[in-house]
């Protein structure tokens, strides 16, 4: 591992990652309120979002099957902001602590990439599970569909990391990354893309986390799809694609890499902006 004492601390880097895991995840657990919240709340939006769209993929459309994939897509990578406040707090206690020598801010930012996600991750899973099974999606369909969904909600989460650990308050960071999420979130595929937008914007589709997931997903469900040509106005995955601007070749390349690929430009960002926090005299 990395000599720690050459660097200047009396533990290696190893044990400091460990250290903060633990202690995150400790931490994480001993606020029951919090994630008794959380799975409410998944639980509540899986209910209402599968309700809206009972047996969606049974009986209806195609465009409303899309706008429950949208919805699935949107719900989740949104409820990242809940994140801003921790953030804002951790951000100034690390900035303490690094003060006193205690551990770095690689070994910080390590830990807290892998304890961060987890209680929003199985909230997330669980949320589309009720609504997938609600809305009637093919069981076979559904690791795809989960991985695209919880890479976008990675991407979109470490976006607002960033933007938290730069921001100088709760309340700036708050509007900056409403404001940007929300411009994000209107080149989603669904109700824009670069086939309906004017070119001098469709390119920014491109930059969206939302677009390559509700690409990709739609992708999957359509492949190997009956459709009913009299309820669905398709009769073909070929049409819907040409419709929505979609690419089949995409699934598994652009669609994975490109979030994947901002994830950890993302991170290495969020690292940096850490080594810059600055203790208020």
């Amino acid at each position: 591992g990395i000599n720690a004492e050459y660097m200047g601390y009396v533990r290696s880097f190893p044990f400091q990652i460990k250290v903060l895991t633990h202690r995150g995840f400790k931490l994480l657990y001993r606020d029951k309120e919090q994630l008794q919240t959380l799975m409410a709340n998944a639980i509540l939006l899986g209910v209402f979002s599968g309700g809206i769209f009972f047996r969606v993929r049974k009986e209806k459309a195609v465009f409303y099957q899309l706008a429950f994939l949208f919805l699935c897509v949107v719900t989740s990578a949104l409820s990242t902001m809940n994140n801003i406040p921790v953030i804002c707090t951790q951000k100034v206690q690390m900035a303490y602590e690094k003060s006193e020598g205690l551990y770095n801010v690689l070994p910080y930012s390590i830990s807290t990439t892998f304890v961060s996600n987890v209680a929003s991750l199985v909230a997330n899973f669980v949320f589309l599970l009720i609504a997938f099974l609600m809305a009637s999606i093919e069981i076979e369909r559904w690791p795809y569909m989960f991985l695209s969904i919880i890479i976008t909600f990675i991407a979109v989460d470490s976006f607002t990391v960033l933007i938290a650990v730069l921001s100088k308050s709760f309340s700036q960071a708050n509007s900056i990354a409403g404001t940007l999420i929300g411009i994000f979130a209107l080149f989603n595929g669904f109700s824009t893309n670069p086939k309906s937008m004017p070119k001098v914007l469709g390119w920014m589709s491109y930059l969206s986390p939302f677009y390559y997931a509700f690409e990709g997903c739609a992708i999957e469900m359509f492949s190997n799809y009956n459709f009913d040509p009299e309820r669905d106005l398709f009769s073909d995955s070929a049409q819907v694609y040409d419709m929505y601007g979609l690419k089949e070749g995409n699934k598994w390349k652009l669609d994975i890499l490109v979030p994947a690929a901002q994830i950890i430009a993302l991170r290495i960002a969020i690292h940096y902006g850490l080594t810059r926090v600055k203790l208020s005299r």
